[in-house]
């Protein structure tokens, strides 16, 4: 109702996917089967949150929040002006939004977070841009969130030394953000000559 009377922001999205993407879904449809058969006890787990910030966050961040940037940047002039900015402010604030974890987690973890959620944004942010299309990211944040559910142990530990956790957080961001210039590439040759 908010972006429908308030904000009216275009929001790209269909069903219907390219050969490249449709077999990239069936490569990620069968790691989750696998992954769901090796850990039966997580699959409602792994399913609902997937499906929460897969959905819910990507249409709040790249759908409305990056949408609404969009066009508010879009007469600058410079490549920089109308598509960096708004692609880092909108995942400034899908970081922060991150904030909310401190009521579960301590403030090592959810830092950590913080960056890795940045340069997971940008590469989600890439692929709205490049395909565009909201469903994408969507299925690329449930398949994130899900595989990190499967994968890792319930229980975080607050014994952890903070400098292995931002370093490593780093590392990870780096990587997204990496992924997101190589995804983002060929609409910067062709929209930005």
């Amino acid at each position: 109702m908010f972006n429908r009377y308030l904000l009216k922001t275009k929001i790209f999205y269909t069903f219907e996917f390219s050969g490249e993407t449709k077999e990239f879904f069936i490569l990620i449809m069968i790691i989750e089967v696998l992954l769901a058969i090796m850990n039966p006890g997580k699959i409602i787990m792994a399913i609902s949150i997937g499906l929460m910030a897969g959905i819910v966050e990507e249409y709040l961040c790249r759908g409305l929040i990056f949408g609404t940037l969009y066009q508010l940047f879009k007469r600058k002039k410079t490549i920089f002006g109308k598509l960096i900015v708004p692609i880092l402010l909108t995942n400034l604030i899908f970081s922060s939004e991150h904030l909310l974890n401190l009521s579960s987690q301590s403030l090592i973890i959810t830092g950590g977070q913080m960056i890795q959620t940045f340069g997971m944004g940008i590469l989600f942010t890439c692929l709205y841009i490049r395909t565009q299309n909201l469903i994408v990211p969507m299925i690329a944040h449930f398949t994130l969130d899900s595989v990190m559910i499967f994968l890792l142990p319930i229980t975080q530990s607050d014994q952890v030394n903070p400098m292995i956790t931002f370093g490593q957080a780093v590392v990870v961001m780096t990587i997204y953000i990496l992924f997101g210039i190589k995804i983002i590439k060929p609409v910067f040759k062709q929209k930005f000559r």
